[in-house]
């Protein structure tokens, strides 16, 4: 069975192919199920995406405990990014 940061990364990958106002709510919901850590590390990647993409010229940083995962694109190359 694959690692928690790899099931939220693909569970992140998923959730951006869903229209942003049904992200939260229902999509996370059905990908998490009852995994409260997966839903919550799902929904920190989901933030963190759309802070980075939101144009705000702000810089993020990527936090620690998702360092080791395999190359993520940037968020602006990622499905659901604006700009």
């Amino acid at each position: 069975m694959p690692t928690l940061p790899l099931r939220a990364k693909d569970a992140l990958l998923q959730a951006l192919d869903v229209p942003p106002a049904e992200r939260e709510d229902a999509f996370v919901a059905e990908a998490c199920g009852t995994d409260a850590r997966l839903r919550e590390e799902v929904q920190s990647l989901l933030a963190y995406h759309e802070e980075s993409s939101s144009g705000s010229g702000a810089r993020h940083r990527v936090p620690d405990r998702w360092r080791h995962l395999p190359f993520l694109p940037p968020a602006s190359v990622l499905p659901g990014a604006t700009g």
